[in-house]
């Protein structure tokens, strides 16, 4: 009877194995990691050459494991730039930035922040040296009154400036014929006219920053005439 016991319990086992333990599943490993090219230049969005394009500064990444667990997640480190999307294949990018020199991307695969080894590539990254600059020059105007004034007016004169890289912008008043009230450093200037004027003309000159290294025109004159009272 032991013995007959004995052996279905053996039969029982050798039909229905222990299940596995699901966390025993082994972690995948990163057969390759490649990049579409070793070397890239500098991205420079301000410049016209075409050899320093955004795209010319991205290199494609694809990380290749096996086994290909369930959801495994790819952990990506770098020294300079960006990584843009995530998985397997991603896009390495740098901008205008990031310092010239070698940069190194490091890669490693697994689930919930716990992985394995890590693989790492170096690149090259060289900097624009023929970016030649886009000179786009504001277009300037000065608006104000389009009648002759009179003796104690206040007027406003307005720089209108269009075009041209705005980064730069700022606004000096030089008033000849009247004084500043305010708006010395603004895009509106108020100017009072003296109860005895001097000059049959109030002239506004506005003077606006523009990026040096276009040296484009930066100044704008505007004249309205005064009328004087006649003896």
């Amino acid at each position: 009877m032991k013995f007959l016991l004995f052996t279905l319990i053996l039969l029982t086992f050798s039909l229905f194995p222990a299940a596995q333990n699901p966390t025993s599943e082994k972690n995948s490993e990163i057969i390759s990691l490649t990049l579409d090219k070793t070397s890239v230049t500098h991205w420079c969005p301000r410049f016209k050459e075409r050899s320093c394009s955004r795209e010319k500064s991205k290199i494609s990444i694809k990380t290749t494991i096996s086994p290909i667990n369930v959801n495994p997640t790819f952990y990506y480190s770098i020294t300079g730039g960006q990584i843009i999307g995530s998985g397997s294949e991603v896009v390495w990018e740098f901008g205008e930035t990031t310092p010239p020199g070698k940069h190194t991307i490091s890669v490693g695969v697994g689930v919930d922040y716990v992985m394995g080894e890590t693989i790492s590539k170096t690149i090259e990254l060289f900097e624009c040296d023929h970016c030649y600059m886009i000179c786009e020059c504001p277009n300037i105007g000065i608006l104000g009154p389009s009648k002759p004034v009179k003796a104690n007016d206040t007027i406003v004169f307005e720089a209108t400036v269009s075009g041209g890289d705005r980064q730069y912008t700022y606004y000096t008043w030089t008033i000849s014929g009247g004084s500043i009230i305010f708006g010395e450093k603004s895009s509106k200037v108020f100017i009072k006219i003296p109860s005895k004027p001097e000059k049959n003309a109030v002239t506004a000159t506005v003077e606006i920053g523009s990026d040096p290294a276009c040296n484009c025109p930066n100044s704008e004159s505007k004249s309205v005439e005064i009328a004087l009272k006649t003896p």
